[in-house]
């Protein structure tokens, strides 16, 4: 079909549903699903850590991996640092009291997730303009955003809005929260959370498995976005993106099967304490 902006979204998805029939090859689609559901973490807790693995990590963690001084000048390359300003970004302690406005959670959510009228496209690149990733809204609390209720959410990109796919009362919370925090299960970091569910079908259907590898950086793509989005508008904001949570409850706690969409990121966000 050539003029395929005019179809409606129900006949769409049918006839991209019959399409992906004929296409799909279901042993790579199965692959990616059994190699995705090998990465995933479940509770309780079945990841352990060796005393030297813990060793390791004490000595290299928040430090980059940079070339030797030698390799760059067996290589011919100057060596020389210039020193700049630095400036941490990554947020973990939230002010949870203060409601945000409607105008600016609107403004954010248009400027990272949101289409450009008329062309489709977004603020991050997708390859083949697929956008398998689908931005999740989890309001914690009715004091989170103006006009909000709590409940998990997708943002619909086309009309610019918010679409609830969940109402969640307190138990349900007390579920979300053991699931998304798993280092701290009975703290919550933040009243919001933006939580990447990963369509694996629509990830592999034209790029086979190279196209979860573009899944992947898909991710980390929406994740920065979102971080620019909300720069523009105030430093009175922060973000930390999270992959501490159990991955197949939480998936199924927000409403989604964690097989076809399963969630593949976390961040937090929302106004830092000061």
């Amino acid at each position: 079909m050539n003029d395929n902006k005019k179809i409606d979204n129900d006949t769409r998805r049918i006839i991209s549903k019959r399409i992906a029939s004929k296409i799909e090859d279901k042993n790579i689609l199965y692959e990616v699903e059994k190699f995705h559901q090998s990465t995933t973490w479940q509770m309780p807790y079945k990841w352990t850590f060796s005393k030297d693995v813990l060793n390791w990590e004490s000595i290299i963690e928040y430090h980059d991996t940079l070339p030797e001084a030698e390799l760059a000048s067996i290589n011919m390359f100057p060596t020389y640092e210039v020193p700049f300003s630095e400036k941490c970004q990554s947020t973990r302690i939230y002010n949870k009291k203060e409601m945000i406005s409607k105008e600016i959670f609107s403004n954010i959510l248009g400027k990272a997730y949101g289409r450009y009228r008329g062309l489709g496209s977004k603020n991050y690149p997708s390859a083949g303009g697929l956008y398998p990733i689908v931005p999740l809204v989890l309001i914690l609390s009715n004091n989170a955003v103006e006009e909000v209720k709590k409940g998990v959410y997708v943002y619909d990109s086309g009309k610019y809005q918010l679409k609830c796919i969940k109402v969640i009362n307190q138990n349900n919370i007390k579920r979300i929260g053991r699931n998304l925090n798993s280092v701290y299960p009975d703290k919550m970091l933040s009243n919001i959370c933006f939580a990447y569910a990963i369509d694996i079908e629509k990830s592999v259907l034209k790029y086979g498995r190279r196209g979860y590898r573009h899944a992947l950086i898909e991710l980390g793509l929406i994740s920065e976005c979102l971080h620019l989005a909300y720069r523009e508008q105030s430093d009175i904001y922060g973000d930390c993106v999270w992959s501490g949570f159990n991955d197949n409850a939480l998936t199924v706690e927000c409403g989604l099967n964690p097989y076809l969409l399963p969630i593949g990121l976390v961040q937090w966000f929302g106004l830092k304490s000061v």
